[in-house]
């Protein structure tokens, strides 16, 4: 699967499924639309910064679980003028 945005919706159903929600339940608490839901879970809607973080903290696991980053992966950088970055 390539498609970033279907990734993302993979990974939230599977949270959703894992903790034995159903769309309806996890819409009403997140305050959405039932059909909002199904349509991150496709990959159809995008999900910006600060509702990944509320989906995260319902569904109980960190962001990077659901974007497959890792802060074990990321490495530091030091670029003149800016001092140490991730990258």
């Amino acid at each position: 699967m390539s498609d970033p945005h279907k990734r993302l919706g993979a990974k939230l159903r599977e949270a959703r499924e894992y903790l034995g929600l159903s769309q309806q339940e996890a819409a009403d608490h997140l305050k959405l639309h039932r059909p909002a839901v199904s349509e991150i879970e496709a990959g159809n809607r995008r999900v910006g910064a600060v509702e990944l973080a509320k989906l995260a903290e319902f569904y109980q696991r960190p962001v990077d679980w659901f974007v497959g980053v890792s802060t074990a992966t990321m490495r530091v950088v030091e670029l003149p003028g800016f001092g140490k970055l991730s990258a």
